[in-house]
């Protein structure tokens, strides 16, 4: 496997709904312990690190504390980069895209 993994973007979100994954999507993020509704599809989501400390890299909006997306203007939402520990591996056959900028060739699982 490949350093560094990008399972989503804001290119590549529109795919994975034509092809049926973004429910996918949601359950792995879930199994990891992040919660859906506050990911940014316009933001990568790249699984990166060593083997044996793999993390989830996405960009999350960030709440208030009612719980609402907060904002500096009213409009546009404020996101912050986060990271949670790989603990469910994305299923088998999903495919593989190398992380913009990455020296890694794309491969499929």
């Amino acid at each position: 496997m490949p350093d560094a993994r990008l399972i989503s973007s804001k290119t590549l979100w529109h795919l994975h709904q034509v092809e049926g994954r973004d429910e996918a999507i949601g359950a792995w993020a879930r199994a990891n312990g992040i919660k859906t509704r506050d990911i940014s599809v316009d933001h990568d989501i790249v699984i990166d690190g060593p083997p044996d400390a793999r993390v989830i890299r996405y960009t999350a909006f960030a709440r208030n504390d009612r719980g609402s997306k907060y904002t500096l203007d009213g409009r546009n939402p404020v996101v912050e980069e986060r990271t949670a520990p790989l603990v469910e591996d994305p299923p088998e056959g999903w495919p593989v895209y190398a992380v913009p900028g990455s020296p890694e060739e794309p491969t499929d699982v």
